[in-house]
């Protein structure tokens, strides 16, 4: 439980105006919305301040569209200023060129990447293009195994990047969307998750 002692003080670390974290990925299916709504659940459950979800995946949903304490749902940006912490699932960007006017009020951005190898590299790349500019803000990527892939090779490059945060198992309560039921390992890859997304700065994370 080392990595979850350390996370979780990173969750809770103060912030003075709001934290927009924004949520997004180079392909389709990589999990933008699951791993959006996973960093919300989170940050609710550990933080003292209101998180808000701007997702609009789930915005017409009724069915426990946001079931946590101190988290609420948003329609569109603009209206977080009262919040502590504001979670923006923005989907696909698909082409890189266009990520930077995309996450353009953002804090920080996740980029979530498939187990793939040659996107976790695109990824990363756009993560630290994105660090790197001086216009963007800082970045970090999360890997999401939905395919059951044995491969290592998120576990091993998140071990070393500067910008890659948790790998996310796979796990069958999220294929189905009851992220209330998620595994244990998936928990606490999303505090892991959490914690770097509330504390990355452009040169990395837990700098």
């Amino acid at each position: 439980m080392g990595a979850l002692a350390d996370a979780l003080p990173r969750v809770a670390s103060p912030t003075a105006t709001v934290r927009r974290i924004v949520v997004t990925s180079l392909v389709a299916g990589a999990g933008t919305t699951t791993v959006a709504s996973l960093l919300t659940r989170t940050l609710a459950r550990h933080r003292s301040g209101p998180v808000l979800l701007t997702s609009p995946a789930i915005a017409g949903r009724t069915d426990h569209t946001v079931p946590w304490h101190g988290a609420s749902l948003g329609a569109a940006l603009g209206d977080d200023r009262s919040f502590d912490v504001s979670v923006v699932d923005r989907a696909r960007i698909g082409d890189p060129a266009f990520a930077l006017p995309a996450v353009a009020d953002a804090t920080i951005v996740v980029i979530v990447s498939t187990w793939d190898r040659a996107v976790g590299e695109d990824s990363l790349a756009l993560a630290d293009a994105l660090a790197a500019h001086p216009d963007g803000c800082a970045s970090m990527v999360v890997f999401t195994n939905g395919g059951r892939s044995r491969s290592p090779w998120s576990t091993f490059v998140a071990e070393r990047h500067p910008r890659a945060s948790a790998s996310l198992p796979y796990d069958e309560a999220l294929t189905m969307g009851q992220l209330e039921r998620a595994s244990i390992r998936t928990r606490i890859a999303a505090v892991t998750a959490a914690g770097d997304a509330m504390t990355a700065t452009r040169e990395g994370l837990h700098a």
